[in-house]
Parts: structure tokens; sequence; C-alpha cells
């Protein structure tokens, strides 16, 4: 699980890909990763075998190896690790599409050594800040609040 450091770090124990040599890239659906080495560059394929159903997911960043995708209603995040494959669906119910109310979704994805935690924001705004929504995840401890 995420809580625990092995979901990041088996990044780096799967890879011989250093990060500052490599590079993920997204084709609708689809993931590669690019790596130059000694003047050569490889593409690898890299399956993603998450259902997310009808929602329509963007690549928020990445962090430690771990890649954020974020759905445009809101509703869903993913944490994933292309090398390994291993992720983890955040999906919370209580929370409406706030798409549906003519709101702009934005997320965010770090990692906080401090406390060895990696957050998930999501910041929804109603027609250019008529009011805005910002929630917090811990995934650490599997927690969500709004500030």
């Amino acid at each position: 699980t995420l809580s625990s450091s092995h979901f990041a770090f088996a990044y780096l124990k799967l890879s011989n890909i250093s990060p500052t040599e490599s590079l993920l890239i997204r084709n609708g659906n689809k993931f590669q990763i690019m790596s130059y080495e000694n003047g050569k560059i490889d593409l690898v394929n890299v399956e993603a075998d998450f259902d997310v159903g009808d929602e329509k997911m963007v690549l928020v960043g990445s962090c430690n190896g771990l890649v954020g995708l974020g759905s445009k209603s809101g509703c869903l995040f993913i944490v994933w690790n292309p090398i390994s494959g291993e992720f983890c669906k955040y999906l919370n119910s209580e929370i409406p599409d706030f798409t549906t109310v003519g709101c702009m979704v934005t997320w965010g994805f770090g990692y906080v050594s401090a406390i060895d935690d990696y957050k998930i924001v999501r910041i929804c705004e109603k027609d250019f800040g008529e009011w805005i929504r910002v929630h917090v995840y811990s995934i650490r401890f599997d927690r969500l609040r709004r500030i």
C-alpha cells in the first residue's frame, strides 16, 4: 500500500533508469517511458491495468517515480507506479461531481518528506472565484479534509 514506503521505492528497486534520464509519455490511455542513455533513445510501452470507467483522466504529475492521474470530474484520483504496475485508486462518493455545477477542477500531487506522506490536493472553482473548495487527502493517514 502507499502508506508504506515500499510502493514508492519499488520504482527505484525495479528500475535501472535514473529519474533524470527518463520521461513518461501519455498519448490517450497509452503510456510509454522514454529513456536516454549513451546517445540512444529507448521507448518502452507501459501497461496501465486500472479501469476508470467513463472518467476522463488527466496527468497531474509525478513524484518519486509515482504518477498521479486525476479525473476531470474531481471524484477519482489514481496513484500509479508504472514500473511495478501497482496502483491505488482514491474515490470518494461523498464528494459530488463538481463539473455538474460548472466548476473547474485542478489537481496537485506531492510528497511531504517530514512526515513521509503523499498528498493529493483537489481545488474546485466555480465561476472564476464565486467560490473555491480545496480538499487535501493524506495517503498515509487515509484522511480527506477540506481547508
